[in-house]
């Protein structure tokens, strides 16, 4: 009997560990901290918001971005592009500076990278480095400044940076770092400190999370349009895609989106002095190791504590789990070679969009790959001018957004 129930004690745990669970955890009061969790372990690890104010993707010798912390409220300038100005930045002149902002959609295009640059920042070289041209302020606060200038990437990142001193109302000294790509080779990003000045490690390795609670710059709607606007809420790995449905969805209705804000801050709403969360909505999240996960929000208490819970519950064994049709599309080359760009799809069934936007979001191109046709479509580009672009792969059930690099 002793046996028997030691058997069925191990099932019940077993089964226990794929049943809908609650999860709790905090951002901190004041949102002090982005808490990177990930599923199929239910592992939470928390990083302090204030530990670094810029951060450098290091994925590629040829993927570059670089990304201001939203959760201090930094606010990004681009104030010149002649670097002979560097040393001649007027603090009392910031209604001239332009402000810039990080993606919500994907993780490789920061603030710094959409500058008015060919490449945001910089220029490219017949030596295939990329050459700062474009001068950036950062604002910390009332009249609290630190002047950027990303000098050069090439596998890596050397910028300087110096801080305005208010009360001699000057300039500090510059400072000059090399941060390479080879440094902390399992995650996505090497951070840096400007107060400090020192790197931190400020995320968990790539294969230990899957979302990321955080604060982060969305268009957010007025009457007219939008405003940029600091929310709390998550982003997604870049691996991983998601679907936004109800309970009872099925695979049949689910439109999965590797758009890194698909869960994004609106899944809660603050009426009647309290945040209530949107109990009814449920989102379907499918990891880089194909499993699929159901979870839905229970609670948000806001700035005060930081708290919340979500349900999750791994329905991998109810669904029909692949990779998505936009998991297997290679666009190639990037940066392109005569404004010449391959989009190689991994569907002959569904109709596909290929929309090509230029870093004001205007639409610059769209072309269509009707069923059945050639999986391998290429773009004439020549049209338009050098530098940074998002293109945007829609099918009937997947989206995909991709920073593409014309010259």
């Amino acid at each position: 009997m002793k046996t028997l129930l030691s058997f069925l004690s191990f099932i019940g745990i077993c089964a226990l560990g794929f049943a809908q669970q609650t999860v709790n955890l905090s951002m901190g009061s004041g949102y002090t901290d982005r808490v990177f969790y990930k599923l199929a372990t239910d592992n939470t690890q928390a990083y302090t918001a204030s530990d670094w104010e810029v951060a450098f993707l290091r994925t590629s010798p040829y993927a570059f971005a670089t990304r201001i912390n939203d959760q201090l409220g930094l606010q990004v300038y681009e104030v010149s592009d002649d670097v002979a100005d560097w040393n001649n930045i007027d603090v009392t002149n910031t209604s001239t500076w332009t402000a810039l902002h990080n993606s919500e959609l994907i993780w490789d295009l920061g603030a710094f990278d959409q500058g008015s640059a060919s490449y945001g920042w910089g220029e490219y070289g017949s030596d295939h480095h990329v050459r700062g041209s474009i001068i950036f302020v950062i604002e910390h606060g009332e009249n609290k400044y630190t002047k950027f200038f990303i000098d050069d990437y090439f596998s890596g990142y050397t910028f300087k940076y110096a801080k305005w001193n208010e009360q001699a109302g000057t300039w500090d000294a510059d400072q000059t770092v090399t941060i390479p790509n080879n440094q902390n080779t399992d995650r996505y990003f090497n951070y840096y400190n400007l107060t400090q000045g020192n790197e931190v490690i400020a995320e968990p390795a790539a294969a230990d999370w899957d979302i990321v609670f955080t604060k982060f710059t969305t268009a957010y709607p007025v009457q007219g349009g939008t405003m940029p606007y600091v929310v709390a809420g998550v982003l997604h790995h870049p691996a991983v895609e998601i679907a936004k449905g109800t309970a009872t969805s099925v695979k049949e209705d689910l439109t999965y989106s590797a758009d890194i804000n698909t869960i994004g801050y609106d899944w809660k709403s603050f009426t009647g002095g309290a945040y209530t969360v949107s109990s009814d909505v449920y989102y379907y999240i499918k990891t880089a190791e194909e499993e699929v996960y159901k979870l839905n929000f229970l609670t948000f208490d806001g700035s005060s504590t930081g708290n919340l819970s979500f349900q999750v519950e791994n329905i991998t064994d109810q669904m029909d789990v692949k990779k998505v049709n936009t998991k297997n599309v290679t666009v190639y080359p990037n940066p392109t070679v005569n404004k010449q760009l391959t989009v190689a799809l991994d569907n002959s069934v569904a109709e596909t969009s290929l929309e090509l936007y230029n870093m004001q979001g205007k639409l610059v191109f769209k072309q269509n790959k009707s069923p059945n046709s050639t999986n391998q479509q290429t773009l004439d580009l020549n049209h338009l001018q050098t530098g940074v672009y998002l293109l945007q792969i829609k099918t009937g059930t997947d989206t995909l957004t991709k920073k593409v690099i014309l010259q």
